[in-house]
């Protein structure tokens, strides 16, 4: 939980909705289409620079507490496992930062999407494990959330990371 709480807190993408939905309505968006450069990318390079900054500093704290608390954390020391976790997790944000952009882009059909937008994160929420931990639930719902992306971006590459699913899993 702690693991999944980590990489959890590295998805900061929720703000590229708002924020594209606030300059659509306020009508600054504009100067993005005039410009000669993808929207999209400005956006995910923004989100990804940001939860970069973030990890850097979240990266020092696990170490921090380990020695603390006297603990050692219990993850895989393979590295084709460890590449594959923080692949998933990269391709992850990808998913979100993409995924919120669409969300945000909807203004342009709507007046006002709060309503979506807080929808869409408490389900969010929920399927990637943030309100309750993935590992509670029965066998047969985590294996029905498998073919929704959003489930590959936190519980994957957690229970890749501590040696809980096969690598087979990294692959699917």
């Amino acid at each position: 939980y702690v693991l999944s709480s980590f990489i959890a807190a590295l998805d900061i993408s929720s703000g590229v909705s708002g924020e594209i939905s606030f300059r659509i309505r306020d009508g600054s968006f504009s100067r993005y289409m005039v410009l000669p450069t993808n929207t999209q990318t400005h956006f995910m390079a923004q989100s990804l620079g940001t939860s970069a900054f973030y990890a850097l500093f979240a990266a020092l704290v696990p170490p921090f507490w380990a020695f603390i608390f006297r603990f050692r954390p219990i993850i895989v020391c393979d590295i084709f496992v460890l590449l594959s976790g923080v692949s998933l997790i990269f391709l992850g944000l990808l998913f979100m930062i993409c995924f919120h952009f669409l969300m945000g882009i909807l203004t342009f059909s709507f007046q006002d999407i709060a309503f979506f937008l807080r929808v869409q994160g408490i389900i969010i929420q929920f399927i990637t494990g943030g309100i309750v931990p993935l590992a509670l639930l029965p066998a047969s719902v985590i294996r029905v959330m498998r073919f929704l992306p959003f489930i590959h971006g936190i519980y994957t590459p957690t229970m890749l990371l501590m040696g809980q699913v096969p690598m087979s899993e990294a692959l699917w």
